[in-house]
């Protein structure tokens, strides 16, 4: 089988998208002969949307130019039918606003972690009435031009048939895994009540969306009751001396996976850590849940969108109702630590990994549809 990757970045880019975009073809790459056709910018469309997004938010807007209809054609080019000539199946990677008008008598298999609606008004606020309408728009014709969708929790799924009438047998749900090899992982089992210090690490590049503030205050709250807490803080650029002045904050600063030694320490922070701690307050799927599991690190964080599929209460962590505090949280975690739940709860972690959230099982399940599509 020769597959056509359809994404706007490389197939050996571990930073775009969390590294989901590298860690995907790579296991596309093992179900068959694997081709990128990338989607190319037009620079000068994607200067207007910085230009045009800085001005609506000036005003108290907002806009998502690529899901309007002129904003598609005058920020990417549309690779042509040839491009695809040589190739069985196309494996189009969240890439709707050019999959709507893409032309090909080939099987087009859409993978993403949400769709338009549900978008809106979770991360994207404050749109006029006309972008909601053509992006949804864009987002079913995407689909529709779909022979299957692929899509990493039921929060996308559910959307994906009542938002955008999709048929249920259509829609796959399909974790994403950790983007993480085996060979990296260095798994210790995780501290009992007793130990020395808590360490909690949290794992993300936007400090307000992923909850930073609730996690030192959760840090905070801890060290005040009693537990000895250490937050090690990841992905934040330039983060403030206000965070990284507290003496029981560890920061580490923004990693670059396609930097060896900045892969390497983060590993080594990975596997020190006792449990992960990402009150995030908008999610789709959450790559660094999974990556906890590899780890073995039970994870903390809020009930929203897609995070039920990847941490499930009472065994690999827990997911605390939207509004929750740091006390909230801290108060979570102490019961776990000084119950002995947080040391069973790594074990689960490490075992949901195995069973669910890699890239093994990943590819098995689409080598099936792919397979389904090879007999219509």
């Amino acid at each position: 089988m020769k597959i056509a990757f359809l994404s706007e970045y490389s197939p050996l880019d571990r930073k775009a998208s969390s590294g989901t975009n590298f860690k995907m073809a790579e296991q596309l790459s093992l179900l068959g002969e694997l081709k990128w056709v990338p989607i190319k910018r037009k620079e000068i469309g994607h200067k207007l949307s910085h230009l045009l997004t800085r001005i609506a938010k000036k005003f108290g807007g907002n806009l998502v130019l690529s899901h309007t209809l002129i904003g598609r054609r005058i920020m990417y080019e549309i690779p042509p039918e040839q491009a695809f000539e040589d190739c069985d199946i196309i494996a189009a990677f969240f890439c709707s606003p050019i999959l709507g008008k893409l032309k090909s008598d080939r099987h087009i298999v859409y993978f993403t972690d949400a769709t338009f609606p549900v978008m809106v008004d979770y991360y994207w606020h404050n749109l006029p009435k006309f972008n909601i309408r053509q992006g949804t728009c864009i987002e079913k014709s995407a689909m529709d031009n779909s022979a299957e969708i692929v899509v990493s929790s039921r929060w996308a799924a559910q959307s994906a048939v009542h938002d955008i009438n999709q048929s249920p047998s259509k829609v796959n749900i399909i974790e994403f895994g950790a983007n993480v090899d085996d060979k990296d992982i260095l798994f210790n089992e995780k501290k009992a009540q007793g130990s020395d210090t808590l360490n909690l690490l949290f794992l993300g590049v936007d400090w307000k969306r992923k909850g930073g503030e609730i996690a030192v205050s959760a840090a905070r709250w801890l060290n005040e009751n009693g537990i000895p807490t250490t937050l090690h803080i990841v992905g934040i650029k330039d983060l403030s001396t206000k965070y990284t002045d507290l003496p029981f904050v560890s920061n580490h600063g923004f990693l670059n996976k396609n930097n060896k030694d900045d892969f390497k320490l983060l590993h080594s922070i990975f596997s020190i850590c006792d449990a992960e701690i990402l009150p995030t307050l908008a999610e789709c799927a959450g790559i660094a849940f999974a990556e906890a599991a590899a780890y073995g690190l039970p994870v903390f964080t809020h009930d929203t969108g897609g995070t039920g599929n990847y941490v499930i209460n009472e065994v690999n962590g827990y997911r605390l109702p939207l509004g929750s505090t740091g006390e909230d949280f801290g108060e979570r975690i102490k019961d776990s630590y000084l119950s002995g739940e947080l040391a069973r709860m790594s074990s689960e972690s490490r075992e949901l990994y195995r069973s669910r959230l890699n890239w093994n099982v990943w590819r098995e399940k689409v080598g099936d549809i792919f397979k389904r599509l090879e007999n219509r």
